[in-house]
Parts: structure tokens; sequence; C-alpha cells
């Protein structure tokens, strides 16, 4: 379940943010689950203390992402849809 990114509410709110956006968002958000994931499992079968090196760089991606888009329809909004 984890692994499965068009499970979280945040899916939702990609898609309705619509735009040029979406795929490249799509896409991060579920490197981001599937990153998850992946260290869930390794977890489970490893006592050792696991490296969270690639969850913080596949969140950090997404949150940019999310903050690129943001700020370009905030800038849109500002100038006018016909800018």
């Amino acid at each position: 379940m984890l692994a499965d990114a068009t499970a979280c509410p945040l899916h939702l709110d990609i898609h309705r943010l619509g735009g040029d956006e979406t795929n490249r968002l799509d896409h991060l958000h579920g490197d981001y689950h599937r990153t998850i994931a992946l260290m869930d499992a390794i977890l489970k079968t490893s006592s050792t203390e696991a490296d969270w090196s690639t969850v913080d760089q596949s969140a950090d991606a997404f949150v940019q992402a999310l903050m690129d888009v943001y700020w370009k329809k905030k800038a849109k909004m500002i100038s006018g849809p016909n800018s």
C-alpha cells in the first residue's frame, strides 16, 4: 500500500493543480512512495540502522517540484492570465 501513490490523498491534490506539471509531480510523488515502501521493507528485515538519504532526496525533489508549481501559479495570478 505504501508504494501506491494513487492511494494517497495528495494524488488527488496533484491532479487538481492541473497544468503542464501534473505528469512530473505524479512521477516524483510515485518515486517518493516507492522509496518509502522500500525503506519499510528494509527496516522490517534488518536490525541495522538504515540509510534514509534516498528517501530524503526523493522527498526534497517532490517538495521542490510542488513549490515550483505553486510559485508559477502565483506569478500567473499576479500578472494576469493573459501574461
